[in-house]
């Protein structure tokens, strides 16, 4: 009987160690593609409002700094996944979706900051009026 268990207990463990490298690949490709595409919205944005401005020039460095990042952790990864410990590709899987999700906020809530707060180029202070 305990053969049978260590032998699932083994595949389980396996199928755990799968998922949690496939979860880190995706998120380190995830993160560098992010990152090429928060560089290339700096270059797109054409910002008259202050607020835009602000996004643009948060963008270009954010974006320099996670594209590459991405692609040094999958390669690191990737290389490293056979010596590392579960425990340690957990930690870094943590630290990959964090980042992961602090980058999609960015990436999603700048550009909309100006209508979030309401502030308009004009004087009128009414968004979408001349």
């Amino acid at each position: 009987m305990g053969s049978r268990e260590s032998k699932l207990r083994k595949a389980v463990d396996h199928a755990v160690v799968v998922f949690i490298e496939g979860f880190v690949v995706g998120l380190a490709v995830l993160i560098a593609a992010i990152g090429v595409m928060m560089i290339i919205l700096s270059v797109v944005i054409n910002a008259n409002n202050p607020l835009l401005v602000l996004a643009k020039w948060i963008f270009l460095p954010v974006g320099l700094v996670a594209t590459p990042l991405g692609v040094f952790e999958y390669l690191r990864f990737t290389h490293q996944r056979k010596t590392m410990t579960p425990d340690a590709m957990l930690q870094l899987a943590i630290v990959l979706f964090i980042l992961f999700i602090v980058l999609l906020s960015l990436y999603f809530l700048l550009p909309l900051l100006p209508a979030i707060l309401h502030v308009t180029g004009n004087s009128t202070g009414v968004v979408g009026s001349g």
